[in-house]
């Protein structure tokens, strides 16, 4: 039975022997290096990562107060969803007065490598990044696949949001081989290797190894970085590795492929739509349908359609249908969707004809536990049916949204042609019998009489409102 006295002094044993590892795994050098990463507002100057000529007041002060590494950190930190409105600016921006410039101006192009997998992303316009795998694990090396998806923008911009305030180190140390490599996150299994373009030319490259929280109470985080110049090809002996304080690196890059794409799953303006072609597994009157906007309408609310098949009906415009389409959202994306979705043989494709030439095209499944799978089928030819494209599931709710026919596009106001000005010649609703003759209408029964201009005006606007809520190829049974 171990005393209180002999219990004491056993733990302050222990916590000598455990500051004696910490001190002599975390040594102090006397030539040890400070690390200002460059900011985008720096960008234009072709500045890399290269150290700063003295630490800052605040990384000088940090360290003459002693402050060391944390606890040996994990090989990867947990991949924290950012969304770029939520990422807070870091407070030491106010040290440097450079104006900040624009990221998603600045910076056209990201790589992210890491064990078994490299991503590309390249900027198409203001708020348009694209995302595509390349073939090999480290930046640089290897083709890219040409397969690309829209990436998600929020995340891109969280990603070059780090970089807008200022990043500095307050620990350095030369890493002593391929142990201290993995003791920081910063070996091959676990590193992340990011670098960023401007016009072409690398801005940025480094390693970010492990992320771990330096403040509880405010989880602020700390990340561990190399330079790629002080690493090399293996990370030999030498190669320094810096503690950047307060920001954590490693969260906005860890991301996978799946979790940088945009589930937004089409990019087109639903104004450029000429043409809305619509193929239904079920047979019938309405099962094939085409409308088409009036050559010459401009993009505008009132623009003209015209159901070209089957033909002699009027067309409403297809506004929300198109605007559901532009915006489709979807769940989640799959290799391959279950049997009983039907994908090859779909209850629903779609067409859209944009005015450029361009086509959009959508296979739309069976609803399976709740969601309804579906088939992006955008550039490929007509013969492949819906047996290629990428396939995903949306809400159940929208996948029956988008189930139409061509009934369902008809110009419900089945009176309104009748009621143009100068055409209507006569009307007869139940005894009430009238006649025009282009100034005024006249009342021939039950009793004659001028009618009213403002009374025949509501009743015309009234008979061009009236609206059916939908169309049969046979009237139903009476119930």
């Amino acid at each position: 039975m171990i005393n209180k006295k002999t219990g004491g002094i056993v733990a302050l044993f222990a916590i000598l022997i455990a500051t004696y590892v910490v001190v002599e795994r975390e040594p102090v050098h006397e030539g040890s290096r400070d690390l200002v990463l460059p900011r985008l507002s720096d960008a234009g100057s072709g500045s890399g990562s290269a150290p700063g000529t003295a630490a800052s007041a605040t990384a000088a002060a940090l360290k003459a107060a002693g402050v060391a590494p944390p606890d040996k950190p994990g090989a990867a930190s947990e991949a924290v969803p950012l969304d770029a409105k939520a990422v807070p600016l870091d407070a030491k921006a106010s040290y440097s007065a450079d104006p900040v410039v624009d990221p998603m101006g600045a910076i056209n192009r990201v790589e992210i490598a890491r064990a078994g997998e490299r991503l590309v992303l390249e900027r198409r316009g203001d708020d348009v990044w694209e995302l595509r795998r390349g073939s090999d694990a480290v930046a640089g090396q290897g083709a890219e696949t040409r397969h690309a998806v829209r990436a998600d923008t929020y995340k891109v911009t969280a990603m070059l949001r780090l970089f807008t305030s200022r990043n500095e180190s307050v620990f350095s140390t030369p890493a002593q081989g391929q142990e201290d490599l993995r003791y920081y996150g910063l070996d091959d299994a676990s590193r992340i290797q990011v670098s960023l373009y401007r016009d072409g030319a690398v801005w940025l490259s480094m390693v970010i190894g492990a992320a771990q929280t330096s403040d509880e109470e405010s989880n602020e985080k700390d990340t561990f970085v190399q330079r790629i110049e002080d690493r090399g090809q293996g990370g030999e002996p030498g190669a320094w590795i810096y503690r950047i304080q307060g920001r954590d690196l490693r969260a906005p890059f860890e991301k996978s492929f799946d979790e940088l794409r945009s589930k937004k799953l089409f990019a087109f303006d639903k104004d450029d739509v000429v043409e809305v072609q619509l193929a239904r597994r079920e047979p019938g009157p309405d099962a094939a349908m085409v409308l088409r906007r009036r050559e010459g309408a401009d993009k505008a609310q009132d623009a003209t359609w015209t159901m070209v098949k089957p033909a002699g009906y009027r067309a409403s415009p297809p506004t929300s249908y198109l605007s559901t389409l532009a915006n489709l959202t979807v769940s989640g994306f799959a290799a391959e969707a279950p049997e009983e979705a039907r994908l090859s043989e779909p209850r629903l494709r779609v067409t859209l004809v944009l005015a450029d030439g361009s086509k959009r095209s959508l296979a739309i499944g069976e609803d399976v536990d709740g969601e309804v799978w579906v088939r992006n089928t955008t550039g490929h030819d007509a013969a492949d049916g819906a047996s290629k494209g990428e396939v995903a599931r949306i809400s159940k709710y929208t996948g029956k949204s988008l189930i139409k026919g061509a009934f369902d596009f008809r110009d419900k106001k089945i009176l309104a042609d009748f009621t143009t000005p100068g055409r209507l010649i006569s009307l007869h609703l139940g005894e009430l019998s009238m006649t025009s003759d282009g100034d005024h209408w006249r009342v021939a029964s039950p009793s004659a009489f001028v009618a009213g201009k403002d009374e025949v005006a509501k009743l015309l606007k009234a008979i061009d409102g009236f609206a059916v809520d939908s169309f049969f190829a046979e009237a139903p049974p009476l119930a």
